[in-house]
Parts: structure tokens; sequence; C-alpha cells
């Protein structure tokens, strides 16, 4: 199935075979990575996806580094349905500006991406 991401792409999301699990990813041994996460992970998607799942408070989000574009999607998302939990990123990776992976919380995986552009969260969003 396609999704469509920022920057006129498309994400293919692949699921295993029922009954077979994907192998972990491998764990970054670099200092400042959370486990599982890669080095290139900006610490303003981690703000805004704990915002989204209801970890951080909402006012959180300055609008000085969060675009108001982005501010609404995670006001929305919260009220929307995303389940309130503790969110684990397991997979990132980036292209240029924009960030993409996989993140689980309450025993769901979702994928989401971001752009940053200048130190500020300008997209962001969580499929």
């Amino acid at each position: 199935m396609y999704y469509p991401v920022p920057g006129l792409t498309h994400m293919k999301v692949l699921l295993p075979a029922p009954g077979r699990r994907a192998a972990p990813p491998p764990v970054s041994g670099k200092a400042g990575a959370m486990a599982g996460e890669s080095p290139t992970f900006s610490p303003l998607i981690r703000v805004a996806l704990d915002a989204a799942f209801g970890i951080r408070d909402l006012k959180a989000l300055q609008a000085r580094t969060f675009a108001p574009m982005v501010r609404t999607y995670v006001r929305a998302r919260r009220i929307g349905g995303l389940p309130p939990g503790v969110v684990k990123v397991s997979t990132s990776r980036r292209r240029g500006q924009e960030f993409y992976g996989t993140a689980e919380a309450a025993g769901a995986r979702y994928a989401w991406v971001a752009r940053v552009n200048a130190g500020r969260l300008v997209s962001f969003r969580v499929l």
C-alpha cells in the first residue's frame, strides 16, 4: 500500500507474513542515540511524537521550533485517536531534510514522516 509523504514521494508499507516476525534493527553503539534509534534522529521529532501520543503537553510545541501546521496536526491527532502511552522509535532514517521511520506504542506500530528546515519542524505526520 502506498501513502503520500512530504517531498512528493511515496512510502510502501510491507507487512510480514502472519506468524513471522521481522528481525529487530541493529542497535547503534554511538553515544547520545537511544537504543534502536539512528544518530541522525532529530530531537524535535521526538517531542512531536511524544505530544501526539499524549506523553508531553501540547505547550511543549513552541511556535519558534514547530510550524503552525505541525502544532495543529498534533492537536488533531490527540483528539482523533492515537492511543496514549510510551512511544518507542524502532527505526529512523534521514534523506536530506526529511526524516521517516516507525514508532511503536500500545502494541501497535505506526509510520511517521517529518521535515526539518533550519532547526524548525515544518512538516510532521503519523501514518
